[in-house]
C-alpha cells in the first residue's frame, strides 16, 4: 500500500473512531457511568474521561484506538522521528507496543 493511502487512512480511521467517541460520550446514556458538569473545567475533563476497561467497552476501545491510529499516522510521517524506518520493519514494534497500551 503507498505511504500516502496508509497514511490516509490511518488519519481518518482515528479521527473518526475519536469523533465516535466524543459522540456517545456526549450522548451520556451509554455504557459508563454518566459524566457530569463539575465545579471547574478539570474536574469535568476528568468525569467526561473516565471509562472503565472491565467489562468489555465501546468507549475504551473508541478512544484507545482512535488515539492509536492518530500516533501511527503521527510516527509513520515523512520527516518526523519513525518516519525515516520503513513500515514493514517497524509494524511489528509498532503493533506489540499497541496491544500492550490496550492490554494495561
Amino acid at each position: 500500500m503507498p505511504a500516502a493511502t496508509r497514511q490516509r487512512r490511518l488519519l481518518l480511521a482515528g479521527l473518526a473512531t475519536l469523533i465516535g467517541f466524543v459522540a456517545l460520550r456526549l450522548l451520556n446514556g451509554y455504557g459508563e457511568a454518566p459524566w457530569t458538569v463539575q465545579a471547574d473545567t478539570a474536574h469535568t475533563l476528568m468525569s467526561f474521561f473516565n471509562i472503565t476497561k472491565y467489562p468489555p467497552s465501546l468507549l475504551f476501545l473508541a478512544l484507545t484506538l482512535g488515539l492509536a491510529c492518530c500516533c501511527c499516522w503521527a510516527w509513520s510521517a515523512p520527516g518526523s522521528a519513525g518516519g525515516s524506518v520503513p513500515w514493514r520493519c517497524s509494524a511489528p514494534h509498532r503493533c506489540s507496543s499497541t496491544c500492550c497500551t490496550c492490554m494495561c
